[in-house]
C-alpha cells in the first residue's frame, strides 16, 4: 500500500511552539463516512527510518474501519504541545510520552481518559510485564492511564579505544569515572572526559549520582525531599564540580541538550555519555563497533540508579473515538508489535519472555546490558510536582549553579521546594 505524506502543522495554544510534523500511514484509496480517523501523537529519535511508519500502514491494513493519522512531533516541542493541547481539549486521540514526569502531570490535570475497563476486557494485557503496568498509575489504587510498550534504562557508554590507549577499565564506581574523566581530558587532544547534559532532559543523568546516596528515595518518612540531606548536596556538588572544578566537560556543558551530547559522543569530542539504548546504532555507525563500548552505570557508595524512562500510549479524555483509540494502542503494545519497534527503534519492549519474540533481545550487545540495568532502574513517584521539576525547576536551577549563579546549597533547597509543592 501506498504512503501518503503531507505537512501538518502543530502549534500550541498560548505558548511558541509551532512545529512541522510529518503525516504517514494513509491509504491511497478513498475512505467512507464509516472509517473512525485517530490521530496519533509521537516523538521518534530517528524519524527517517521507516519502521514506525510501517507498523502504522500494517495497522490502518489490518483494521479497514480505523485509520490511524500519525503526526511526528518534535521532541523539543512536545510536552508544551501535549500540555497545552490536552488542557484546551484539541489534542490528538492517542499521545505516545516518554517520562513518567509527563504521565503523572497529565492525569493530575485530568485530561487522560481511565483505562481501566478496557484494560480487564484486553486479553493481552497479562502479556505486559507487572513491572510496566506498576507505572501506570499514579498511585497503587488510581485508575490506569497508560499503557506501556517499552522502558529504556541508561547505561554508560564510553570510548573503547581510548580506554585501552590509557589503560582504562570501564568505571564501575563513582570515583573510577571522574579518573577516566580527567585521563581524557588530559590526554586525548581536544577531547573532554564527559558528555554533560545541562540542558532541559538532562535531569535523569544528575539524579543517577544523587539518588544512591539517600538510598534512591525522594522523601523521607515525614514527606520531606532527600535533596536537602547532606549527602545529597555532596554528590550534587561532585556532580556539578565535573563542569565547575574538574573541567572534564565541554564548556557548552550549560546549554548542551539531547543532539549536544550525541554529536559530542560520535564526533570525539567526549569519551563517555550516559544515554540508553535508542543511540547505540548511531554511536556505532560513527565511530565503528570496536570504538563503542558499554557498561553499567557507575555505582555511588555501592548503591546504584538510572532511570528507567518507562514509554506509555494514553488517550485524551477529549477524544471521540476512545473504543477505536484502545484498539489501535492493544495492537501496538502486544508482543508481536512491540518488539517490532524495539528491535528497530532501539528499546526494551515490556512484554513477557520478549526473547522469545524476536532473538536479538538476547544476541545484542546493547539489549543485554540495558536489561541488566533494570535492576537498579527506577521511575520517580508519580507526584503532582514531578513535571514542574523535571522539566523547569531542574535546568533552570542546574545551569545557574554551573555558571556560579547559584550554589549548590541553593540549588537543591530549589528542587526541594519544587517536588514538595512549596
Amino acid at each position: 500500500m501506498e504512503k501518503m505524506w503531507r505537512i501538518v502543522a502543530i502549534g500550541t495554544v498560548f505558548l511558541f511552539v509551532s512545529s512541522v510534523v510529518m503525516f504517514a500511514g494513509g491509504r491511497a484509496e478513498p475512505v467512507d463516512d464509516e472509517v473512525r480517523h485517530i490521530r496519533l501523537w509521537q516523538h521518534l529519535d530517528a524519524p527517517d527510518e521507516p519502521y514506525f511508519y510501517d507498523l502504522i500502514d500494517r495497522f490502518n491494513q489490518e483494521h479497514p474501519d480505523i485509520e490511524v493519522e500519525f503526526e511526528l512531533v518534535p521532541w523539543g516541542g512536545a510536552y508544551d504541545l501535549y500540555t497545552t493541547s490536552l488542557v484546551a481539549g484539541d489534542a490528538a486521540d492517542v499521545i505516545f510520552y516518554a517520562t513518567p514526569a509527563w504521565g503523572s502531570a497529565f492525569w493530575e490535570m485530568g485530561v487522560l481518559e481511565p483505562l481501566d475497563d478496557y484494560v480487564a476486557e484486553w486479553p493481552g494485557a497479562d502479556q505486559i510485564v507487572d513491572v510496566a503496568w506498576e507505572g501506570s498509575r499514579a498511585a497503587t489504587d488510581e485508575p490506569i492511564f497508560g499503557v506501556p510498550i517499552m522502558t529504556l534504562p541508561g547505561y554508560l557508554y564510553y570510548r573503547a579505544d581510548w580506554f585501552e590507549q590509557l589503560g582504562l577499565d570501564p568505571p564501575e564506581t563513582r570515583e573510577a569515572f571522574l579518573e577516566a574523566a580527567k585521563r581524557i581530558t588530559e590526554e586525548i587532544d581536544g577531547a573532554y572526559g564527559f558528555g554533560m547534559r545541562g540542558a532541559r532532559g538532562g535531569t535523569g543523568m544528575m539524579l543517577s549520582f544523587v539518588l544512591p546516596t539517600v538510598d534512591n528515595q525522594w522523601f523521607d518518612a515525614d514527606g520531606r525531599s532527600t535533596f536537602r540531606r547532606p549527602e545529597a548536596i555532596e554528590a550534587a556538588r561532585w556532580y556539578v564540580d565535573l563542569f565547575r572544578e574538574h573541567g572534564v566537560t565541554p564548556p557548552s556543558a550549560p546549554s548542551d541538550g539531547f543532539s549536544e551530547i550525541i554529536e559530542g559522543f560520535q564526533s570525539g569530542l567526549t569519551g563517555m555519555l550516559v544515554h540508553h539504548i535508542m543511540s547505540a546504532e548511531g554511536h556505532v555507525a560513527a565511530l565503528g563497533d570496536d570504538a563503542v563500548g558499554i557498561s553499567k552505570m557507575p555505582s555511588v557508595n555501592g548503591e546504584r540508579w538510572v532511570e528507567a524512562g518507562m514509554h506509555h500510549y494514553v488517550i485524551a479524555r477529549d477524544s471521540q473515538h476512545k473504543d477505536a483509540a484502545f484498539t489501535f494502542v492493544s495492537w501496538i503494545t502486544e508482543p508481536e508489535q512491540a518488539a517490532f519497534y524495539g528491535r528497530y527503534v532501539g528499546a526494551i519492549p515490556v512484554v513477557q519472555n520478549v526473547e522469545e519474540v524476536e532473538p536479538y533481545f538476547a544476541e545484542n550487545r546493547f539489549a543485554r546490558t540495558a536489561a541488566e540495568s533494570t535492576a537498579f532502574a527506577y521511575n520517580p513517584p508519580y507526584i503532582e510536582t514531578l513535571g514542574e521539576f523535571w522539566e523547569q525547576s531542574w535546568p533552570a536551577n542546574f545551569q545557574r549553579a554551573l555558571i556560579g549563579e547559584i550554589s549548590v546549597e541553593e540549588m537543591m533547597e530549589q528542587f526541594a521546594r519544587t517536588v514538595e509543592g512549596r
